[in-house]
């Protein structure tokens, strides 16, 4: 008698694993105000009057006058 034959079965079984790995998506709605400050300039003239007063005698030809009264400003 010969020995024993030994004859192998292999069945292979699949099984799935699910492995869940959540994610959070956070959207962010985003608003940017700009403020832009102006600062215009405006440019204004003013005419101005001084009225100085001299009394200088009754010559035309002096130098000599001195000064009366008090200045006047429009």
């Amino acid at each position: 008698m010969n020995p024993t034959q030994r004859v192998t079965n292999t069945n292979t079984y699949y099984r799935t694993v699910r492995n869940i790995h959540p994610t959070e998506v956070e959207n962010i709605n985003r608003t940017v105000i700009r403020n832009e400050n102006y600062y215009p300039v405006y440019n204004s003239d003013v005419n101005e009057t001084v009225v100085k007063n001299y009394d200088c005698g009754s010559d035309l030809n002096s130098n000599n006058c001195r000064r009366v009264g008090s200045e006047k400003q429009w």
